[in-house]
């Protein structure tokens, strides 16, 4: 199965195991339509025709993940569905069901990742008890993201672990790569930051998204490097030569040679 959204499909949808299908849109008639099972059924009783083809959606959207079928077809997260239609019409579509997809996050696991980036044991707080701020030596700009950056709002454990079940706690962009490309540039122009560290819903799946689409839009603005300058990292953050020299310890350590001869 492919990124975590078309996998929760796929289990709500077994039928459809095997097929390109895209998620993505917004929500339509035939998609509530799909929800009716007779009496007596289920969902994976659907039978395949009744689902919606992509050469059939009308309006504007992105794609929010495609299953492996599809991108066979050169069909990937970011693409305009009308793009993907003409590449892979036979493709069934699914609108982004966020309420469905937190059924499958885990609580314990939610907390274990923020407990992880903050340094506090979020196991000891019951689940409806409301988030301080707590001063940590881990990430503590990882707590001020609940507590002080929205003064009037009172976030619970529950709520934190909900918030960063599917994609984490940071600012989220969706769109095509030239809106997420206006964003990032929007943010640098207004606050000055150095740089964005990317956070992942699916692995490597986020990533790859960030590499094939995102970058190249950058690039074609010129606020993106297209090549490595020549040196090793050392030369290119300390301005000196690529190798360490005497008198530092680590001089001596050149080759398994010169450890042999040191350690006898």
């Amino acid at each position: 199965m492919d990124a975590f959204y078309a996998s929760v499909e796929l289990l709500r949808y077994p039928q459809l195991k095997g097929l390109p299908m895209v998620i993505g849109g917004g929500r339509r008639k035939v998609d509530e339509a799909l929800r009716a099972v007779p009496e007596g059924g289920t969902l994976a009783d659907i039978p395949v025709a009744a689902f919606p083809l992509l050469k059939d959606y009308a309006g504007r959207g992105v794609i929010t993940t495609a299953t492996y079928a599809a991108r066979q077809f050169g069909i990937g997260s970011a693409m305009g569905l009308m793009k993907a239609a003409k590449l892979c019409p036979q493709a069934l579509i699914l609108p982004v069901d966020f309420d469905e997809y937190r059924n499958y996050v885990s609580y314990e696991g939610a907390l274990t990742l923020i407990s992880g980036w903050t340094g506090i044991d979020f196991g000891q707080f019951k689940p409806d008890e409301v988030l301080r701020h707590r001063y940590t030596n881990a990430v503590q700009s990882a707590v001020e993201t609940f507590t002080t950056i929205d003064p009037d709002k009172e976030w619970t454990v529950r709520e934190m672990a909900d918030w960063v079940g599917v994609g984490g706690f940071g600012p989220v962009f969706v769109g095509s790569p030239q809106t997420v490309a206006d964003l990032m540039q929007e943010w640098i122009e207004d606050t000055d930051v150095d740089g964005f560290n990317l956070a992942y819903a699916v692995t490597p799946e986020s990533f790859e998204d960030a590499v094939d689409l995102l970058v190249p839009e950058l690039q074609k603005r010129g606020v993106y490097k297209t090549d490595y300058r020549q040196g090793t990292l050392r030369e290119k953050l300390l301005g000196k030569g690529p190798r360490l020299a005497a008198p530092h310890p680590g001089a001596a350590y050149r080759d398994r040679g010169d450890i042999v001869r040191l350690a006898g």
